[in-house]
Formats: structure tokens, sequence, C-alpha cells
């Protein structure tokens, strides 16, 4: 299964060694994680100008970025199977995304948005396969600007190739002075992952998302220690990318994930199908063996 991955980041080495791209395993679901940053028109003004200025390569108009993301994403060469995105806060982008991808993604899932000016969350699932069993958890506890917007964690039930897939997505807590936030929102979504299809004992699951905790740091343990069975699937000797931190100086910081749970066999890399104009970060694509 590794090899498929390996071989798509381009590692010749390691193609060599797995014998190449067409020794892999016969099931798996390709998946593609990216948190977009895409905020309606009213919240983009208020911006400060420093960031305004970090983030003035971005295309400004949300509808426009929407098409332009939808379509790097069709184009996109690793043809996920599921697509999982963080920050369309725009409902305008949200429905622009809906209806550029339904071509090739005619499933998707999101909160529900009580106004048509913010998407609770910023959360949205776009899949090949149909989606079943949806559900949100908002989390308990947040600071700023992260309370309002009902930050919380996703989750939907797929089924591929006979195997029942439980996907989950989340973005936890940025900033903030409370260091208790993003350890607790951790622990919420691992007792709503082990819960979600808990019937179905054989339900390979996984999570992507924009956890705001740097994989260089110390709080990196904080991941493992609050998600019992998570790993992290990320394979850093075959991305040529490095970092998903997309302003960060720090060349391999990562922040966001695909973690999986209990032996599930993954491997991910850091890909940027999007770039500086219509993406916030760099993404995370990845296969998750089922």
């Amino acid at each position: 299964m590794p090899a498929l991955l390996l071989c798509l980041f381009g590692c010749s080495d390691t193609v060599e060694r797995y014998g190449g791209c067409e020794q892999i395993a016969a099931s798996q679901l390709s998946v593609f994680s990216n948190n977009v940053g895409i905020f309606p028109q009213y919240l983009v003004d208020l911006y400060s100008d420093s960031l305004k200025e970090k983030k003035q390569d971005l295309v400004a108009d949300e509808a426009e970025r929407a098409e332009l993301y939808a379509a790097a994403l069709l184009n996109f060469e690793q043809d996920p199977d599921v697509i999982l995105l963080q920050e369309i806060w725009s409902t305008i982008a949200r429905d622009v995304l809906i209806d550029e991808l339904a071509v090739e993604y005619p499933y998707f899932a999101h909160p529900e948005a009580p106004s048509d000016q913010l998407q609770p969350a910023g959360l949205i699932v776009f899949s090949k396969y149909a989606l079943e069993d949806f559900d949100y958890h908002v989390f308990t506890k947040g600071e700023g600007v992260d309370l309002v917007s009902q930050k919380g964690i996703v989750g939907v039930r797929l089924v591929k190739d006979a195997a029942a897939v439980g996907a989950f997505v989340t973005h936890l807590q940025a900033g903030g002075s409370d260091k208790t936030i993003r350890p607790d929102q951790m622990r919420e979504s691992s007792e709503f992952i082990r819960g979600f299809g808990e019937a179905e004992v054989d339900m390979v699951k996984f999570l992507v998302g924009d956890l705001n905790t740097n994989s260089n740091g110390d709080a990196y343990q904080d991941i493992f220690d609050n998600l019992p069975g998570a790993t992290d699937s990320y394979v850093g000797d075959c991305s040529e990318l490095k970092k998903t931190a997309r302003y960060d100086d720090d060349p391999t910081k990562r922040i966001d994930y695909l973690l999986v749970f209990d032996g599930v066999d993954a491997v991910s890399g850091i890909v940027d199908p999007g770039g500086k104009t219509l993406a916030d970060h760099l993404a995370v694509s990845g296969i998750v063996a089922l």
C-alpha cells in the first residue's frame, strides 16, 4: 500500500525498495485535507494592516477564489477519493465549491449555517462515495473568535470496497492565552471518534485537519496523549515540501495532519495544488489502507 503514495511524491529510492507503484494493497482510500482560509468579505475588511499584508497574495474575491480552488482540486493529479476542508467560513465560497466539485464529488456534508454569511466551524467534506451518518460536535471550550465560530469536529461514514470508513475533520483553537483548550479539544475529539459508529468494530477511522500544534514543539506529544491510539501518517523523506504553515519561518513546521487509529496503515505528505494565491496553508495528501 505505501508504494503508491510514495511513488506519487516522487521518491524513486522508496519506489525501488517497494518494487514499484504496481505493488500496492488492493483496497485503499485517497485523502486530501487543506486549511483554505476563505472568509466572508465583511470579515476580511476587518483584518489588521499586518494581516492584510501577510495574505496579500490571496485572491480577494471569495467566489472567484473558490472557483479557482475547485478547478485546482479537479486538476490535482493525485485524484483523492475524499476532500476535507477547513476554514471555508464563507457560505458564498461553500456553495461555489459544492457546485464546481459536483462533477467528481457529488456527495458533501457540512454543519448547517444559521445565516447566509458565516459557515459554522468552517468544515466541509466532499466525497466520490455516498456519505452517511453525518455528525457534528461543537467544542465546549474556546477563546475569542474561535468560540463564537463554533469550532468543532465533523464525522461522516462512507463505504469503499465493502469497508466502512469513519472520516473526521477538525480545526482546533488558534492562539489564545489558555493553553488547556487544545488538549481539551483533542480529548473531546477522541471521545467523538470513539463513539462514532462504535457498533462497527472494524470501521477504519482517520482524522485530518489543522490542529494548530507544532510538529517540532513540545506540544506535539499532546496529540498522542489526548488522542489515544493515534498515529501520525506523515512520511517526511518522501515530500519535497516540508511545512504546512505557509507564513511561518520554520521550514519544517507542520500544524496540519492526517492521523489514523488503532494500527491502521497510512502514509501522507505535503502538497500545494492551490498555491499561495488560493490556499492559506499547504495541504496534506495521503492514503489510508482499508
